[in-house]
């Protein structure tokens, strides 16, 4: 019994308080400034958004990284300059294969 009336108490205080819902209002002007705003042409452009400036920024970033390391690497590549046979002279010599024996 005393749960039935605790039921019934709280269906009553929800049915209570739906009575005093009313119907949203909203600003007379919503409905212009909506229609505005749909009504304007403009079209974004693709140079003004901040995400192609950071790429463009980071692409070029990159590109110059890139060509700094091949001068780079061009420049020492013509600095260090062997033939092959001074290249097979200086393994022989790190490997110690002239001499004729090995120390162990």
């Amino acid at each position: 019994m005393e749960t039935e009336k605790k039921i019934q108490g709280e269906i009553d205080q929800i049915m209570q308080s739906i009575e005093g819902i009313k119907r949203a209002e909203m600003n007379p002007y919503v409905f212009n400034k909506v229609m505005s705003r749909l009504n304007e042409k403009e079209e974004p452009s693709i140079f003004a958004s901040k995400g192609f400036k950071l790429a463009f920024a980071m692409v070029t970033l990159f590109v110059l990284v890139n060509l700094v390391t091949i001068f780079l690497i061009q420049k020492e590549s013509t600095q260090i300059t062997y033939t092959r046979e001074q290249m097979i002279d200086n393994i022989t010599y790190e490997y110690f294969l002239k001499t004729p024996y090995f120390n162990y």
